[in-house]
């Protein structure tokens, strides 16, 4: 199983917790964290194309406004420190926004999450 860590805007509370309702029932393995304000949804999942596929498949009942973003992080185990960010929804600056007064709390962060044991009972973020 690998890590991937969702970060995602939506205006409409409705299809926030909708969106985040269906990741739970989807993903049982999963952690929310927040920090600094932001809410990062953790899953593990075998494939990043998996991740994709379910979360296309919610977008389907969902009300999206043009601001609404989705991003997925991962890294690949052969460069554990190269995270790459999936859009699967909205523009890249519309969470660049969001982001900008993260830089290196928000990579630490995502490093640590990325690299959480899901297998351990107590593991410590």
């Amino acid at each position: 199983m690998n890590n991937f860590v969702i970060l995602c805007r939506f205006r409409s509370p409705e299809s926030g917790n909708l969106f985040l309702d269906s990741l739970k029932k989807i993903f049982p393995k999963h952690l929310i964290y927040n920090f600094g304000g932001i809410e990062y949804f953790l899953l593990a999942s075998k494939m990043i194309a998996e991740v994709q596929d379910k979360v296309n498949d919610i977008f389907d009942i969902l009300d999206i406004r043009d601001d609404d973003y989705v991003a997925i992080y991962y890294s690949r185990e052969e460069e554990p420190d190269d995270i790459k960010r999936l859009m699967m929804l909205g523009h890249a600056e519309l969470i660049d926004e969001d982001l900008k007064n993260g830089g290196t709390v928000l990579a630490r962060t995502l490093t640590e999450l990325l690299d959480y044991d899901f297998s351990k009972e107590k593991a410590e973020l």
